[in-house]
């Protein structure tokens, strides 16, 4: 889903004119994070996301079964080994593990991309595979657009890795109006590395616009989510952490996420449902990020021969 993508950047994508009293200079400090970023030549990072989708259905008011939709785990890491106007060059590390009832299924991927000229080379491989995966060319491949990448490859926001203008980063100005809270507090990584961690609290009152914005008019899944998001008995919870180190480099970031629907009328997933049937709903994610070796001489990539 998009908006996942979406939010994993917005701790990171903020204006600084929402604080309340006192606080415009914690959202400085992310501004100054962003900016540092732009000029990275190069950096590793580690991303584990987690998103789980749970329901209860009631049939005549009773209780009739309680299940997981999906359960998803993405743990990517990722080198950015050049990073340049002319051209992008990074390794991307895919652990993926999927469960649905009935469709389990995950795999290991590795893969080495150069992004030049408008064009995005890939030479990708599954390290393993447990169930089915999406079938993949092996050897250099060539692709004009993100879009037409292999789906595995897609699980990263190909765009935001290589630090590229996209609509991620239109999307700054959606906490304008939603952020609620900033707090900033010293405190220390696991290595002992000291950092000052800024919070930002998403006003509840503010989630349905808030999303209203992120969610994509041509994905089914996010058409539905859009649909049970206008049901009344929608309620959730967003906050978001960065921890900065002394020159203002981002080295952590947090985002917690829960939205919870309740009594959503059956016949709105599933047209053939009892009448009168309800659902509760509750969307959980999660997604924890590293940031090191900022602007570490990589290995470089060897560009296919073609190329």
């Amino acid at each position: 889903m998009r908006w996942l993508f979406l939010l994993t950047m917005m701790v990171m994508l903020v204006a600084p004119t929402t604080a309340q009293e006192g606080q415009e200079e914690l959202f400085e400090r992310f501004v100054v994070g962003i900016e540092r970023e732009e000029i990275y030549f190069s950096y590793a990072s580690l991303v584990q996301i987690d998103f789980n989708v749970s329901f209860t259905v009631f049939i005549d008011g009773e209780e009739s079964f309680t299940g997981s939709e999906r359960t998803q785990t993405i743990t990517d890491g990722y080198i950015i080994r050049s990073r340049s106007e002319e051209s992008r060059a990074g390794t991307v590390d895919i652990v993926y593990d999927y469960r649905a009832p009935e469709d389990n299924r995950a795999f290991h991927l590795l893969a080495d991309m150069i992004f030049t000229d408008g064009m995005l080379y890939v030479d990708a491989d599954y390290l393993e595979v447990n169930g089915r995966a999406p079938s993949l060319e092996i050897g250099w491949q060539s692709y004009n657009s993100f879009d037409v990448v292999p789906e595995p490859i897609r699980l990263v926001d190909l765009p935001a890795v290589f630090m590229l203008e996209t609509s991620i980063f239109q999307a700054q100005d959606l906490l304008v109006d939603v952020v609620d809270r900033v707090e900033q507090q010293e405190t220390q990584l696991v290595d002992g590395t000291p950092v000052d961690e800024i919070t930002m609290w998403v006003d509840e009152e503010e989630l349905d616009a808030f999303f209203s914005v992120l969610i994509s008019d041509t994905d089914p899944d996010e058409e539905l989510l859009r649909i049970l998001m206008e049901h009344d008995d929608f309620s959730g919870e967003i906050f978001m952490v960065a921890r900065f180190d002394d020159d203002d480099d981002i080295l952590e970031t947090d985002l917690e996420l829960r939205l919870t629907m309740d009594n959503i009328p059956l016949e709105i997933v599933d047209a053939t449902a009892p009448e009168g049937g309800t659902m509760n709903l509750v969307i959980e994610f999660s997604q924890y990020g590293i940031r090191d070796s900022i602007n570490t001489e990589f290995a470089p990539i060897e560009p296919p021969i073609d190329g």
